[in-house]
């Protein structure tokens, strides 16, 4: 299977921009990549929770970023870097779950990504459609053995229907496997695929207001209906980049950030224990108290953010996505961030209702 993804790779390297790569024929760097990919990433390590950890974070997200870094940097196309990102992101979760946690979330392609060149997003699609192929080759014993849910995440219409039946297909061979297997589910990885924060927020709307018959009464009739409901603890974002680039933006509120300087095709399972230890040693304080770390939100705050905030539900009701975009200026994003549930519930009790 990894062969027949990797077959055109050889036709894709060109003599081009000056780079020192031979017409038709990996170099000796891309020979050594492409056995590197082959060769199982799985660790030697048995299953345990870090040491010496006083927590460990229950969800972790990730964004995949750097893949094609990481191939320019070897002088092979961007296909080998996707390949090799898609790679880490199994290795990446099986790491976190040995340790303790218990969902990751992995960023695997934004709305915003469909407009990069065609030739690009005809790999990342193949790579998506031959998934299948690979956990019933590659995963499936780590999938039973550990009780792994796989779930698909976002707005699966916008992508060409063989590449959604082949994600569709993926939730249904790990279910079944751990059915077949009489295994009880221990942990979720979730994939988003064609995701975006407004997209997702709008579409949860939506929902929200079918379910309840346009009588939508609180937040959580809401973010229960999000594609990811569940509370970030840890976000990470390999190369050195700092954005969020609009991942999981609500669900991490109160998610501890990390920034590792590496690519993520290049982490590895000392860095996921370098990066728990950073989680553990920061000090969180949610909620007030003692040392607080969150700003107090007062009555005129709110006040002053109601008539704003009130336009972004607006859009949001309208599917005004571009305008929404637009409309969400960093004072009442944070005030979505920080009070979340009960800053949107006080909204749609004291302004719509």
């Amino acid at each position: 299977m990894v062969d027949a993804f990797l077959k055109g790779f050889r036709e894709e390297i060109q003599v081009s921009k000056g780079k020192n790569m031979k017409k038709n024929k990996l170099s000796p760097v891309g020979l050594k990549l492409r056995l590197m990919i082959v060769q199982p990433q799985t660790s030697k390590k048995t299953k345990t929770k870090s040491k010496g950890l006083n927590r460990v974070p229950n969800h972790v997200s990730i964004v995949l970023d750097g893949n094609r870094r990481f191939a320019k940097s070897l002088g092979l196309p961007a296909s080998v870097g996707h390949f090799s990102g898609a790679m880490k992101a199994f290795d990446l979760a099986e790491w976190f779950f040995a340790r303790g946690v218990h969902t990751v979330s992995t960023y695997m392609w934004a709305i915003k990504n469909f407009s990069r060149p065609l030739e690009e997003r005809k790999t990342v699609f193949l790579l998506f459609k031959t998934l299948p192929m690979l956990i019933r080759e590659t995963k499936l014993d780590w999938i039973v053995k550990e009780g792994v849910v796989i779930r698909i995440a976002g707005n699966l219409d916008l992508l060409p229907i063989s590449v959604r039946t082949a994600l569709k297909e993926v939730e249904v061979i790990t279910s079944s496997a751990l059915a077949d297997a009489h295994r009880k589910p221990e942990h979720t990885l979730n994939m988003c695929v064609a995701w975006g924060f407004e997209d997702e927020l709008f579409r949860a709307y939506k929902k929200a207001d079918s379910c309840s018959h346009g009588k939508i009464k609180s937040a959580e009739d809401i973010f229960d209906e999000l594609d990811v409901n569940e509370p970030v603890d840890l976000f990470i974002r390999p190369g050195k980049e700092t954005r969020d680039s609009g991942f999981l933006t609500l669900q991490s509120a109160q998610a501890e950030k990390v920034y590792p300087v590496k690519l993520l095709p290049q982490l590895n399972e000392g860095d996921v224990d370098n990066i728990l230890r950073e989680y553990a040693t920061r000090n969180v304080r949610l909620g007030g108290g003692e040392g607080a770390c969150l700003p107090t939100i007062t009555n005129q705050v709110i006040s002053d953010s109601a008539s704003v905030t009130e336009n972004i539900i607006k859009k949001i009701c309208a599917g005004d996505l571009v305008g929404l975009a637009e409309e969400i200026p960093p004072l009442n994003m944070q005030m979505l961030l920080v009070k979340g549930k009960e800053y949107i519930d006080h909204l749609f009790k004291n302004t719509f209702f």
